[in-house]
């Protein structure tokens, strides 16, 4: 996650595998800016070897304008090699 109150999410999902789907982690939340994002996405991809990373937006939003940047986020967690 972002640092302390860079970031907060609003929502989080686990969806197990199931049949020929792998685990997905599905976050969205506000940021304080677009570059917090990216570098939780960039810690994230550090872990490559673990997640598969489908980053799906960030976007402008005007609720808040301390937190004026929406995000979505999906982690697909890779199938550990036999």
């Amino acid at each position: 996650m972002p640092t302390q109150y860079a970031a907060f999410l609003n929502r989080l999902s686990c969806d197990v595998a199931n049949g020929t789907n792998r685990p997905t982690i599905r976050a969205a939340g506000f940021a304080r800016e677009a570059n917090d994002v990216l570098k939780w996405q960039d810690r994230l991809l550090t872990n490559g070897d673990r997640y598969d990373l489908q980053p799906h937006s960030i976007e402008p939003q005007s609720r808040d304008p301390d937190y004026p940047a929406r995000f979505e986020i999906e982690a697909i967690v890779k199938t550990p090699a036999p």
